[in-house]
């Protein structure tokens, strides 16, 4: 796999969590319009034995803090490593 295709599949997948930050904060904002703080879990498949893949968690945990830190209802960060096979870990639904 070439530079150019790890760096797309590392963009498309930065893309999708921060896609699934902003859903999750609509979320939040509809529970804070009524008064309810929240907990909630998203999830993201890394290969956590690449480089990119352990850039990656770092960056989502930072993001994550800084939503916690600023809101009242709080984000869980649920994290699979692929192991360098994403579509087959997605697959098992673990």
């Amino acid at each position: 796999m070439g530079k150019s295709s790890l760096l797309l599949m590392s963009l498309i997948i930065i893309c999708f969590f921060v896609w699934q930050l902003m859903l999750t904060w609509s979320r939040v904002l509809l529970a804070h319009e009524r008064s309810h703080c929240s907990k909630m879990s998203i999830g993201a498949v890394l290969d956590l034995s690449s480089q990119m893949g352990k850039h990656q968690k770092i960056a989502m945990q930072i993001a994550l803090q800084e939503f916690n830190r600023s809101s009242c209802s709080k984000l869980d960060l649920k994290i699979k490593n692929s192991q360098g096979n994403s579509a087959q870990t997605v697959a098992s639904g673990n």
